[in-house]
């Protein structure tokens, strides 16, 4: 009994599948396709294992892909440590806009402070530290927490210590110079102390170096009144007053900024009033004098260009910072730079125990599509947030089509020792691009990295690991058939086809799916074949003939195609798509005048189509007098016959278009015959006159025959003859007066 039923269940299925292409193609999943289902990395001396796992889904090129990352540490915020270097040099009491330059300074400093404290909490460590520097440096503050409790004491500090070290007089002073080496050596002195992981020295100044550490000191800069030491060597004069640019203060300062920043410290630079500072123009300024104020071994300098304007800045920028550097000229400028350097810091630092997941490979092929990541109650989005339902926090930057998931702000589950982050998107393969290759194994996504943070022994060490990458391929599809005709199965050559993607293609219930408009044409050749190939599979279809020849009405029938991996499925009858022929009727009269006869008049008419003999039985409608009857006309090698009488009319239906037709009335001695094509002049008949005539439309055909005898035609010798007995019979009473009249006489 069991095998009974289970014999029927299996022809129910069959027939359900064959009477139903779309559940055919539809009902498994698309594992066939997933080439490499990617897989699992681990960093087992940090403690991090990370995965990505392709999954199948129920429709073809659709894949769900998940992300898992396992740590022993939860992802929190990166300890940050930051240290500002300040410029207090002489002539950073000159005047910025209504203020002095180290006003406006401190006022950015504050600012930053602020800020800086609302970033603080119990869990992440925000450290600050603040050095001053002219000849020598300062260290306002050594680096310790900045939070809201002690930002006030931070900036009371500042303002005091800054006031207790600044040299404000004009006259000479050996403190007033600018040693930049000492200001950067302070401050990665403070960080080397400190554990967090990001580490930050926001630098400022006004001017040129001008001196350099000591040798056998820490901070403290040599007296540029030493003109032994500071000296144009070029110009053979030293600078008995100080000097406002030292080519060995500008590397012995580089030096020590490449130190910090190859220790993973980034730079930031602010320039002050820096345009228009040129080497050249302190040259000048000793031109006819016996001193100096360029410190100099050569014409080769350190910042690279003696008068360029933008040397400076261009030196402060990459010599000194990490890339960046800010130019001031004014008031807001300043709050704009500080402002500008604090998002950059924390973009920088919320970078940490981020994910970014890329959509493809390569940036020029897009073959990948990103359809939305999985949030709560599973719907599908380009962005999610944590909510006390759903843990994570990610974004897709629609820019470069990248996934950000932000481990920091997610909520993992924690069994065996271990912190769980799980995140699921779905993705596409986009067959229907051009430059999509069947059998290539396409990786669903580029590098995918975590960047993190780990302490080891109170000290953080940053990270990052790779994912492996799933790879999948996809399949086009071929549709071929034959296009024919009604009429003895001709090859029809020149029909148009359209195949479109169909309104009901099960991708459109997915948010992002193939172009609704997509389509592909093709045209029937010379032998009726008719081929679509490299058709995007996993999608259904609509065929429809668009155009065909003039001989034909167009199929206006709507097939169904499925395109599934490996296979084509459609509804076309033995593959032949069939054309009926285009047809028109020809209606025959038949008029006498002059005469009452009930005679029948005998036709025939020769046909061909497409330069072949018709052969065939068409319907005719006979009408007599008014009234309608059915029968049938049959050519036989292109000849068919019919009679007519007075007043009656056959219609010959359903002939194809375009034939070539001649018809000939028999029998039509003693009769004059004339005839009459549809509403068009009334002519003469004779043998030649019905010759090739083609059935564009509906036509009508009346003969006219009038009693009478009918003439020869004129020329003819019977005309001649008729010509000589007129003459004869006139000339017969002019003979028979002539003899008369002559007897009388």
């Amino acid at each position: 009994m069991k095998k009974i039923l289970k014999s029927l269940l299996g022809l129910i299925l069959t027939f359900i599948i064959a009477f139903n292409p779309i559940l055919s193609v539809w009902s498994s999943n698309n594992s066939e396709q997933i080439v490499s289902h990617g897989g699992e990395t681990s960093n087992e001396k940090d403690g991090i294992t990370v995965s990505k796992i392709i999954s199948p889904s129920s429709l073809e090129n659709y894949f769900d892909i998940t992300l898992t990352v396992k740590t022993k540490e939860k992802a929190v915020e990166p300890d940050l440590a930051v240290v500002i270097v300040l410029d207090i040099s002489n002539t950073m009491t000159e005047a910025l806009g209504s203020s002095t330059r180290l006003a406006e300074a401190k006022k950015a400093s504050y600012e930053f402070i602020d800020k800086f404290a609302k970033q603080s909490n119990d869990n992440i460590e925000r450290k600050l530290g603040f050095v001053a520097f002219n000849s020598d440096s300062y260290s306002i503050f050594d680096l310790q927490d900045c939070n809201a409790n002690n930002k006030k004491s931070l900036k009371s500090t500042i303002e005091k210590e800054i006031s207790k070290n600044i040299v404000t007089k004009i006259e000479p002073h050996n403190k007033r110079f600018t040693n930049i080496e000492s200001g950067l050596k302070r401050a990665n002195d403070m960080l080397s102390k400190s554990s967090a992981s990001k580490k930050f020295i926001l630098f400022l100044s006004d001017g040129f170096p001008t001196t350099y550490i000591k040798d056998g000191s820490q901070y403290q800069g040599y007296d540029t009144y030493d003109g032994n030491r500071f000296k144009d060597i070029v110009l053979n004069k030293s600078c008995y007053y100080g000097n406002s640019y030292s080519d060995e203060a500008a590397i012995r300062a580089r030096k020590m900024a490449t130190t910090i920043k190859n220790s993973g410290i980034e730079i930031y630079s602010v320039g002050v009033g820096i345009g228009g500072q040129t080497i050249k123009k302190y040259i000048d300024q000793t031109n006819g004098k016996n001193y100096a104020v360029v410190d100099r071994t050569s014409e080769i300098y350190e910042i690279g260009s003696a008068t360029s304007d933008e040397a400076y800045k261009n030196w402060l920028k990459n010599s000194i910072g990490s890339g960046h550097y800010y130019d001031v000229d004014n008031q807001t400028a300043m709050l704009d730079a500080f402002n500008s350097i604090f998002q950059q810091i924390m973009i920088l630092s919320e970078a940490t125990w981020v994910t970014e997941d890329p959509m493809n490979n390569s940036k020029t092929s897009k073959t990948i599509g990103f359809i939305g990541i999985y949030g709560e109650n599973n719907v599908l989005s380009n962005s999610v947030t944590k909510t006390s339902n759903y843990p994570n926090t990610a974004t897709f930057d629609t820019s470069n089509d990248t996934i950000k998931w932000d481990l920091k702000n997610s909520i993992p589950t924690y069994e065996n020792n271990k912190y769980t982050y799980t995140l699921k998107y779905r993705v596409r393969l986009k067959n229907e691009l051009t430059d999509f290759i069947v059998g290539n194994a396409y990786e669903t996504n580029g590098k995918t990295s975590l960047n993190y943070v780990v302490k080891e022994n109170n000290k953080s060490r940053e990270g990052e690991i790779d994912f492996k990458i799933p790879k999948v391929e996809g399949y086009l599809g071929t549709l071929e058939f034959t296009k024919k005709s009604s009429y003895k199965d001709q090859i029809v050559s020149g029909a148009d086809f359209e195949l479109v993607h169909a309104d009901d293609c099960p991708c459109k219930k997915e948010i992002k799916h193939m172009n609704a408009n997509f389509k592909l044409t093709s045209t029937s050749n010379s032998n009726g074949k008719v081929t679509f190939n490299n058709i995007p599979s996993g999608h259904t279809y609509k065929l429809k003939e668009v155009k065909t020849d003039d001989y034909h009405t167009l199929n206006e029938t709507i097939y169904d195609v499925n395109i599934s991996y490996g296979k084509t499925i459609h509804n076309i009858e033995n593959s032949t798509v069939i054309n009926n022929i285009n047809t028109k009727d020809l209606v025959i009269v038949k008029e006498v005048k002059n005469i009452t006869t009930n005679k029948s008049f005998d036709f025939e008419i020769n046909a061909t189509y497409k330069e072949e003999k018709i052969n065939g039985t068409y319907q005719v409608i006979r009408t007599t007098n008014g009234r309608d009857t059915n029968e049938e006309i049959t050519f036989v090698d292109g000849v068919a016959t019919f009679k007519l009488k007075h007043n009656e009319s056959i219609t010959i239906k359903d002939l194809p278009i375009k034939i070539n037709f001649n018809i000939k009335e028999l029998n039509i001695d003693g009769f004059n015959v004339k005839y009459q094509v549809n509403d068009g002049n009334i002519r003469k008949f004779n043998d030649k006159e019905l010759e090739n005539n083609t059935l564009e439309d509906n036509m009508k055909i009346k003969f006219i025959n009038s009693s009478g005898y009918v003439m020869p035609g004129t020329g003819s010798s019977g005309m001649l003859i008729l010509a000589i007995i007129g003459t004869l019979l006139l000339l017969i009473p002019i003979l028979y007066i002539s003899v008369n009249i002559l007897k009388k006489d």
